[in-house]
């Protein structure tokens, strides 16, 4: 949901403006999509397709930057390890609908990898929602950078533990095997991927 409000949405008119006869139903969401019955071409997913079935063509990553609210930093300073995120501090967590379990935080620093299943007040399974709470000062969240740039900017978040890294998070175009792709798909796919590497949706 996230992704089509930051990135798609401002760039529809010049997609309409190059295909003026293509009109686009998008459906919008962070839930998982059952593609036959909703009769959907293709979809845009972060992380790996769990549905081997599905053909998935890898479009680009997503950055991710921990960081929290000042307000939050100010009640309960900054965290300076990952397995504070499990001790003495909250986070934000986003769990999967299709699963309802939260997702661990993975960080990385020089080949040193570690696994913090955080201490949370709040779970959510929306990225828009995420932000929200975030901003709200309800704990750490490791957000999409596009999403936090202008917040990281204004100083509405801070950036936490800098020194260790999140692993970007692989975007893919993906579509039921079975399915032709029309013409007009292809264009907006392919329109897409041209977006992606504009939007520099890489850098951190």
């Amino acid at each position: 949901g996230a992704f089509a409000d930051w990135i798609v949405i401002p760039a529809l008119c010049d997609f309409y403006r190059k295909y003026p006869d293509i009109r686009i139903d998008l459906g919008v969401g962070d839930r998982t999509v059952d593609y036959l019955a909703e009769n959907v071409d293709c979809a845009l997913r972060g992380g790996s397709p769990g549905d081997q079935s599905l053909i998935a063509r890898k479009v680009g990553e997503m950055a991710i930057v921990p960081c929290a609210a000042p307000g939050y930093l100010e009640q309960f300073g900054m965290p300076d390890h990952p397995k504070d995120l499990a001790d003495r501090h909250h986070c934000v967590n986003y769990f999967l609908a299709a699963t309802n379990r939260t997702i661990p935080f993975d960080f990385i620093r020089k080949g040193e990898r570690i696994e913090v299943n955080s201490r949370y007040i709040v779970s959510v399974n929306d990225a828009r929602t995420y932000l929200a709470a975030a901003l709200s000062g309800l704990g750490v969240a490791p957000l999409a950078h596009f999403m936090a740039a202008d917040a990281l900017r204004q100083g509405h978040l801070i950036r936490v533990l800098p020194e260790w890294h999140i692993e970007p998070i692989p975007m893919y175009i993906v579509y039921p095997p079975n399915r032709h792709l029309s013409n007009k798909v292809r264009i907006f796919v392919d329109w897409v991927v041209q977006l992606l590497a504009k939007s520099q949706l890489k850098l951190d």
